[in-house]
């Protein structure tokens, strides 16, 4: 099974500190045994709609799938934070543990030649790692990696706005028709266009337990009946009604960490 040039790299770095030793085997542990529950029912439909029977190929070892997939997730949450100039800001991190502003598909491709589909993936990773010791110990690897550089990032970051456009290539991160999210924690504020006006939407990331006892990530939302915007949607109209939800949210005592919109 062949790494590519980035996924190598950080191979050889974990390899040449002995003090992470240790924290590879915990993260490899967890995908070996999340692996295998995906695997032990291989004809399964994936409630996303992905097949999971692999890609017809004979898997490689379970144990190697699962180093090198831990290796390439790895390497996948180092560009994240390098995109974040040192920080792993949560709100890039899909529900399944995939960074939604970077490129996943080597981490894919690197499943797919294991005999594991996306779908399969993207189950074994929203089961238990992204909120497991497995995430914790992935963190310290990429710290020791120097991959991880909150405070520096927080000397750079204070006193800038906290409400910042999206480029046009992480504009696709927000849902169709939402103009703006507001990120508190687990909880997101969101400003979305309808056809009859501007609304406000409050969600929250919840999980649900499946059939094998894995757990699938869930989005609860609800409309915040509070807000009201005496624009009609517009274009035009989207620059004055993001105003409007970003002083409703002073008003309402609504505290956020950031704020992106389009």
């Amino acid at each position: 099974m062949r790494l590519n040039e980035d996924q190598q790299a950080v191979l050889f770095a974990i390899g040449s500190d002995p003090a992470l030793s240790a924290p590879l085997e915990l993260v490899t542990s967890a995908f070996e045994a999340e692996l295998a529950r995906v695997q032990d029912d291989p004809e399964r439909t994936d409630p996303r709609g992905f097949a999971v029977s692999g890609d017809g190929r004979e898997p490689v070892g379970l144990d190697e799938a699962a180093t090198v997939v831990a290796i390439a997730w790895i390497e996948t949450l180092r560009r994240a934070a390098e995109l974040g100039d040192g920080e792993l800001d949560p709100v890039a991190l899909d529900g399944d543990g995939v960074p939604i502003f970077v490129d996943a598909s080597p981490l894919f491709r690197v499943a797919k030649a294991c005999g594991f589909s996306e779908g399969q993936l993207r189950r074994t990773l929203s089961a238990k790692l992204t909120t497991s010791i497995a995430r914790r110990h992935a963190m310290r690897i990429l710290h020791a990696l120097g991959a991880l550089r909150p405070g520096k990032r927080r000397v750079r970051l204070r006193g800038r706005p906290r409400v910042v456009r999206l480029a046009p290539a992480f504009a696709r991160s927000l849902d169709e028709g939402e103009i703006a999210r507001a990120k508190a924690g687990s909880v997101f504020y969101s400003l979305v266009v309808r056809k009859d006006g501007y609304e406000a939407e409050r969600s929250r990331r919840t999980s649900s337990q499946d059939e094998d006892g894995s757990r699938l990530p869930l989005v609860a939302t609800d409309a915040i009946e509070a807000f009201s915007v005496p624009l009609m949607p517009c274009p035009e109209a989207d620059e004055e009604a993001l105003r409007y939800f970003v002083a409703f949210l002073a008003e309402q005592g609504l505290t956020y960490q950031r704020l992106v919109h389009r």
